[in-house]
């Protein structure tokens, strides 16, 4: 699985496994520091930050489904 670790203040990736560069179509080692956004399509942006507000606020958090940047790929967040 792809897991991605985000800084919800500031929404930079501060640590990617290599699923997540492939999933991504980065080089390894690469995302760290990039922000998450430009991995999403715009369509998906509102739905990231209601994500990240929600879990902000509470312990636990519905999986959101958002559509990457690149291609016709839609994946869960959680």
């Amino acid at each position: 699985d792809a897991v991605l670790i985000v800084e919800a203040g500031s929404l930079r990736i501060r640590e990617a496994n290599p699923a997540a560069h492939a999933l991504a179509g980065a080089r390894a080692g690469s995302l760290p520091g990039k922000k998450f956004m430009t991995l999403l399509d715009k369509s998906s942006h509102d739905a990231m930050q209601a994500l990240v507000g929600a879990a902000l606020v509470s312990d636990t958090v519905s999986p959101v489904g958002l559509q990457l940047a690149r291609g016709p790929r839609e994946v869960m967040a959680t």
